[in-house]
C-alpha cells in the first residue's frame, strides 16, 4: 500500500494501540523534501479516521522514527493502489480504499484467515463485500484486478489439494462451485465470491488462487482473401493433387470462446456464409462476453481443410478445465487439437497439468499444436544474487551481473494516447502490465508428491525514482507453487507535443523472503492485448526464451508466426518471422514428480512456423489490403494453419502417428532465418525451428516415412558364471567387452549379443556368454500395418563396447551417443578382495529406440520400429580353473551384439569373452582359462504383425561391440550408449573371486527396419 506525493501527518502522540500489533500491511510514505519512509500499518481506529504505524528499516533509504504514532492521510494524489481519499468519521472505513487495503492484508497475510487463498482472492472478497454493502448489483460487479475472471458474483479459481481431489471437489460444490472440473490435484470452476472465506476453512484445501484470465496469442495488425494462408504454405493445390480435404479427421480447437462475444457477426452468420460448417461440436463455450477467437481459428482450419469435422472447448475456466478439455476433445474423436492460450501460472521449469494432458492425448494418437506465444524475447532470467539490500525484511536480488550492485531494474511501459478532448471515451485504455515471475522450485499443483516450492520470492513495481511502491505480489509460496503474477495499470498519457512522454519508466525489485536462494529465476513481461514493444526491459536484459507452459510439452508442436505477405508465395524471400513470435528453447529442470533433473532437459521450441495475417469475417482489424475483412495476426492465427495441414496429412496417410506427422512437417519446411543472430541460420534455430510449413512437401514426405516405426527394447541383464580357483583375488577386476546386434526375420526383430569378461591375470579363465531379447513381432506391435514385413532397420542395428580401464573394479556407466543402438551400459566387474567363486560381475544394457521401415504385400516398402526387450537370460560359462588363488583381479569382458534379419525374423546374436587379466603385464593370465560363448536369441517374427512381408533392410544400427572400461572388472558396471546404437545400455558384473558368477544385461534401442513383400 502506498501514500503518494502527499503528506502523512501526526494526529496523536503515543496513543494506546489495541491488539497484538501484528502488521496489517506495508506502505511507503512521502514526507517533506520528497524523502520516502517505509512503515507497517498495525492498527486502524474504529471510525477509519486514524491509522497506527511502526517503522521499518529499509537499507538505502532514510528511516524516520514513526514508532507507535497515529497518522492521518491528507491530500493523497497520483495513482492506484493509493489512499485516494481523506478518511472521515462519517464513512465506513471498510469501504474506503485504505480500509480495503487493511482488510486485504489482514486476511491474506501468513496468519490471516485467507492466507491459503492469496492476496488476489482476498482482495476480490473484500471488494465484493464492500460493493454489496453499497447496494451493488452482483451481476455488474467488476474487480480492480483486471486478470480476475468474474461473472455474476463468481470468480474462476484453481484449488489445489494434497489429499483426495474428489473430496475437495465435493466440498467446493457444496459451497457453490459451478462449471467445475478436476484434473490431477487441481479443481477449477466458478466460485461465489462470498464463499471465499468458507473455502479457506476447508480441510480438503491446501491452497487456491485465481485462474487468471489467460492470454490468447492474437497479434496486433501490421490479405488477398481467405486463401492467403493456403498460398503461403503452398496448400492451395494440395487438396486436388492428393485428393484430400480433411475428411475423416476431427480438429479440436481450444481458445477463449466460440460464440459468446458482443460482435454482431455470430456463428450462425459464418455458417450461412460458408465460412464454417454447420456442425461444430461446442463442448464448452466459456464465460459470456468472450472474443470468440476460437471461432476465428476454426474459420482458418475450415479454409485449409474444409472437409474436417470441427470441435471447440474453452481454455479460460481454469487449469483443470483446460486439461480436462483436452481429454474431452480426444474422447469425442478429435485426432488433431490446437490451442492459442498462454496461462500465466503454468510452470516454466516443469510440466504442469495442462502439459501433462497434452502428452497424455498425444500418447492416444492425437497430433497437438500450440501457439508458441507473442512474447518475442521480453524475458529476464538469472541466478538469484543477494544485493545485501532488504525490502520488507526480505533480501533483494542484485540485477547487476558484474561487480556492481543494483537491486532496481528499469523497465518502460508505453503510455496511453488521448483522443478527442471532447470525448473521453475516445482515449486509449490503460496499458495493462503483467509480469509472471517463477523460479526453479517444484509446483505443488503439478504433482503434490513434490511437496511444492521450498522457497518464497516476492516482486515489486516501483516508480522511476525507486522510492514508491506502485504494485506488489507477495503471496506465500512455500509448500505451494513457485510463481508470483504482478499486475499494474499504467494510466499515464502521451503528450503529443513531447516525445519523451511516450513511455514511463518503472523499476522492478525481486526479493527472497524465505528458503534458499533459487538457482534460476525468470520472468516474462507482457502488456495485454498490445504489441510486444509496449514494454521493454531497459537494463540488465537477458533476452531469454519465452516458449513456456504446455506449448513446451514434449508431445506438442509449438508454432511460430510469419506474416503471409513476407512468404515466397507473396514475393517474400526468405520468409520472415513476425517480430512478436516467441523464441526458445525451453529448459526443463524437474521431472513429472517434481524431482530436480540431474541435468536440465533442453527442448527445441518452436518446431515450425506458419502464416498469420489472414482474413476472418469478424476477428482482428483490417489492414491495407484490397478488401474490408479484418485480418487475424499472431501465433494464434499461425497454429490453426499448422493444425489444418496436419488434418490433410492424416487423411492422406491414415493411421500416421503424431511423431511422424511432426517429423514430416519439420523435414519438409522451408528454412528461415533467426532474426536475432548474425547471418542466415541454416537448419534448425531457436526462433523459427525448421522453418515455414510447406504443405505440398509435407504430405509426400509423410508418405515416404509413413511405414517407419520405433520399437522400444527393454533393458537386458545377464550374469556370467563365477570364477573357479583356490585363491583369493588381490583387487583387480576384469576387462569387459559386449557385442550387441539386431536380428530381423520377416515380421520379427530381436536383439542378440555376446559378453566377454576377461580376467586380468593370465592364469585365470575368461568368461563369455551370449544373451538375447524376447522376439518382437510387428504384426502385434503395429496392427495398423497388417500384412507388412520389416524391410530395413533405419537406426543403428549393432553395437560393440569395450571397457577402457584395466581392471574394472567398480560399477561403470557408459552413455553412448544418439546414433548408437545401445544408449547405456551399466557394467560391474566384481573381483576385488573376493574369494574365488564368490564374485558377482554383471552387465545391464539399455537400448535406444530402433527405427524400422516396413513394406506392404503390394510391393510398397514399409518402415517400422521394433522394441527389443532386455536380454536377461542368465548364462553360465565354465568357472575359472588354475593352480593359484585369485589376487583380486577381475576379468576383462568383451561383448559383441548383432541383430540379423532372417526372412521374417529379427534375431539378436551375442558373443561374449570373459578373460582373466594381469594388470602388471597388461595381458591375459596364462594359467587360467578364457571363457567365450556365443548364443542366438529366438528372434522377433514380424509376420504376426505384417503377414506376407519379409525384412528387407535393418535401417538403424544393427551391431554393437563393448569392452569393459576398467581392468579388472571387480564391481558392477553400467555402460550407457547413445540413441543411435543397437544396445542402449550394458549392465555387467565381472565376478572372478574364486566362485565367480559374471553376468551381463543388455537393453536395446528401438530397431528400425524396412519390410518388403515376402
Amino acid at each position: 500500500m502506498l501514500i503518494p506525493d502527499g503528506w502523512v501527518s501526526e494526529v496523536f502522540e503515543n496513543p494506546s494501540i489495541d491488539g497484538s500489533k501484528e502488521p496489517l500491511f506495508s506502505m511507503t510514505t512521502a514526507g517533506s523534501g520528497n524523502t520516502s519512509q517505509f512503515a507497517q500499518l498495525i492498527d486502524v481506529s474504529a471510525d477509519g479516521n486514524s491509522f497506527a504505524f511502526e517503522d521499518l528499516s529499509v537499507e538505502g533509504n532514510s528511516d524516520r522514527d514513526y514508532n507507535d504514532l497515529i497518522f492521518q492521510v491528507q491530500g493523497a494524489i497520483a495513482q492506484a493502489p493509493l489512499l485516494d481519499d481523506v478518511i472521515n468519521p462519517a464513512k465506513d472505513w471498510r469501504d474506503s480504499e485504505a480500509g480495503q487495503e487493511v482488510l486485504i492484508y489482514a486476511a491474506s497475510n501468513e496468519n490471516g484467515p485467507l492466507s491459503n487463498m492469496g492476496s488476489d482472492l482476498a482482495q476480490v472478497f473484500v471488494e465484493y463485500e464492500s460493493y454489496l454493502r453499497k447496494g451493488g448489483n452482483p451481476s455488474l460487479f467488476d474487480p480492480t484486478n483486471f486478470l480476475l475472471q468474474v461473472q455474476n458474483g463468481q470468480v474462476v479459481i484453481d484449488a489445489v489439494t494434497t489429499g483426495d481431489t474428489n473430496t475437495l471437489l465435493a466440498d467446493l460444490t457444496a459451497l457453490g462451485l459451478q462449471h467445475s472440473a478436476a484434473f490431477g490435484a487441481v479443481v477449477s470452476g466458478l466460485l461465489p465470491i462470498e464463499s471465499i472465506n468458507e473455502v479457506a476453512a476447508l480441510n480438503s484445501l491446501t491452497f487456491a488462487s485465481p485462474a487468471y484470465r489467460p492470454i490468447t496469442n492474437a497479434g496486433q495488425v501490421d490479405p488477398n482473401g481467405n486463401q492467403a494462408g493456403n498460398r503461403a504454405m503452398n496448400a492451395d493445390g494440395v487438396r486436388a493433387a492428393f485428393n484430400v480435404n480433411g475428411t475423416g479427421v476431427t480438429v479440436g480447437v481450444i481458445s477463449d470462446s466460440y460464440d459468446t462475444s458482443i460482435n454482431q457477426i455470430r456463428a450462425a452468420n459464418d455458417v450461412a456464409s460458408g465460412d464454417l460448417p454447420g456442425n461444430v461440436n461446442v463442448l464448452d463455450d466459456g464465460l459470456r462476453n468472450g472474443t470468440d477467437e476460437g471461432r476465428a481459428m476454426l474459420q482458418i482450419i475450415h479454409d485449409v481443410a474444409p472437409g474436417a469435422n470441427l470441435a471447440f472447448h474453452t481454455g479460460f475456466l481454469g487449469a483443470a478445465n483446460f486439461a480436462q478439455g483436452i481429454k474431452d476433445l480426444e474422447e469425442v474423436g478429435a485426432n488433431v487439437i490446437v490451442d492459442d492460450v498462454s496461462v500465466y501460472r503454468e510452470p516454466f521449469f516443469q510440466d504442469g497439468i495442462i502439459a501433462q494432458a497434452v502428452d497424455e492425448v498425444v500418447g492416444q494418437d492425437v497430433a497437438y499444436f500450440s501457439s508458441a506465444g507473442n512474447f518475442e524475447r521480453t524475458s529476464y532470467e538469472s541466478t538469484f544474487r543477494s544485493s545485501g539490500q532488504r525490502i520488507d525484511g526480505a533480501i533483494a536480488h542484485d540485477f547487476d551481473p558484474g561487480s556492481g550492485v543494483d537491486f532496481l531494474q528499469q523497465i518502460s511501459v508505453r503510455n496511453r494516447a488521448l483522443g478527442d478532448p471532447a470525448d473521453p471515451s475516445d482515449d486509449d485504455p490503460a496499458k495493462e502490465l503483467v509480469i509472471a515471475l517463477q523460479w526453479d522450485s517444484p509446483f505443488l499443483s503439478a504433482n503434490p508428491a513434490s511437496g511444492g516450492a521450498s522457497n518464497d520470492l516476492n516482486i515489486y513495481l516501483l516508480d522511476d525514482t525507486g522510492t514508491r511502491i506502485l504494485a506488489r505480489q507477495t503471496n506465500r509460496n512455500i509448500g505451494r507453487d513457485a510463481v508470483e503474477v504482478l499486475t499494474f495499470r499504467n494510466l499515464n498519457t502521451i503528450d503529443p507535443n513531447n516525445a519523451a512522454t511516450e513511455f514511463t519508466q518503472f523499476n522492478l525489485v525481486i526479493t527472497s523472503r524465505s528458503g534458499a536462494f533459487p538457482s534460476h529465476l525468470k520472468y516474462i513481461a507482457d502488456v495485454r492485448n498490445e504489441p510486444v514493444d509496449e514494454v521493454t526491459i531497459d537494463e540488465f536484459g537477458t533476452d531469454s526464451p519465452t516458449v513456456v507452459g504446455h506449448a513446451a510439452a514434449v508431445g506438442a508442436m509449438a508454432v511460430g508466426a510469419a506474416n503471409y505477405r513476407t512468404t515466397p508465395a507473396f514475393d517474400g524471400n526468405p520468409a520472415a518471422l513476425e517480430n512478436f513470435s516467441s523464441v526458445g528453447p525451453t529448459t526443463i529442470r524437474f521431472d513429472s514428480f517434481g524431482t530436480r533433473l540431474a541435468a536440465p532437459e533442453i527442448r527445441q521450441k518452436p518446431e515450425i512456423v506458419a502464416p498469420d495475417g489472414v482474413n476472418t469475417t469478424f476477428f482482428g482489424n483490417d489492414t491495407d489490403d484490397a478488401d474490408a475483412f479484418p485480418n487475424f495476426f499472431g501465433t494464434s492465427a499461425a497454429a490453426p494453419h499448422a493444425a489444418a495441414v496436419a488434418a490433410l496429412m492424416r487423411q492422406a496417410v491414415p493411421g500416421s502417428p503424431p511423431d511422424l506427422i511432426y517429423r514430416a512437417l519439420r523435414e519438409s519446411a522451408l528454412d528461415m532465418d533467426n532474426p536475432y543472430t548474425v547471418g542466415f541460420d541454416t537448419g534448425v534455430d531457436n526462433a523459427t525451428g525448421t522453418g515455414l510449413i510447406q504443405a505440398d512437401l509435407a504430405i509426400p514426405r509423410l508418405q515416404q516415412i509413413a511405414n517407419e516405426r520405433l520399437i522400444e527394447i527393454p533393458d537386458l541383464t545377464f550374469t556370467p558364471p563365477h570364477t573357479f580357483g583356490n585363491f583369493e583375488f588381490s583387487g583387480n577386476g576384469p576387462q569387459v567387452k559386449v557385442e550387441t546386434q539386431l536380428v530381423v526375420q520377416g515380421t520379427t526383430l530381436q536383439v542378440v549379443g555376446n559378453a566377454f569378461f576377461k580376467e586380468t591375470k593370465s592364469d585365470f579363465t575368461t568368461f563369455a556368454g551370449s544373451f538375447s531379447s524376447p522376439i518382437f513381432d510387428i504384426t502385434t506391435l503395429f496392427p495398423d500395418r497388417p500384412n507388412h514385413v520389416i524391410e530395413t532397420i533405419l537406426s543403428s542395428s549393432a553395437d560393440i563396447f569395450e571397457t577402457t580401464d584395466v581392471g574394472l573394479h567398480d560399477r561403470q556407466v557408459i552413455i553412448q551417443d544418439g546414433d548408437d543402438l545401445v544408449a547405456r551400459y551399466e557394467i560391474q566387474g566384481d573381483t576385488r578382495q573376493r574369494a574365488i567363486g564368490n564374485d558377482s560381475p554383471f552387465a545391464a544394457i539399455s537400448f535406444n529406440p530402433v527405427k524400422v521401415r516396413l513394406r506392404s504385400p503390394d510391393g510398397q516398402f514399409v518402415e517400422d520400429t521394433f522394441f527389443l526387450p532386455d536380454i536377461t537370460d542368465e548364462f553360465r560359462p565354465r568357472k575359472t580353473m588354475g593352480d593359484g588363488e585369485f589376487d583380486g583381479h577381475g576379468p576383462r569382458i568383451s561383448i559383441k551384439t548383432q541383430v540379423v534379419a532372417d526372412g521374417t525374423i529379427l534375431r539378436p546374436h551375442v558373443s561374449e569373452i570373459f578373460e582373466e587379466w594381469d594388470v602388471e603385464k597388461n595381458e591375459p593370465k596364462s594359467d587360467f582359462t578364457t571363457f567365450a560363448e556365443v548364443f542366438i536369441g529366438n528372434g522377433f517374427d514380424i509376420s504376426q504383425q505384417y503377414p506376407g512381408f519379409a525384412i528387407d533392410t535393418i535401417l538403424s544400427d544393427s551391431q554393437d561391440t563393448l569392452e569393459t572400461i576398467d581392468l579388472p572388472l571387480l564391481n558392477d558396471q553400467t555402460i550407457s550408449l547413445d540413441s543411435n546404437e543397437l544396445v542402449r545400455s550394458y549392465q555387467i558384473r565381472g565376478d572372478s573371486n574364486g566362485n565367480d558368477q559374471p553376468s551381463v544385461t543388455l537393453s536395446f534401442n528401438p530397431v528400425r527396419v524396412r519390410l518388403q513383400p515376402a
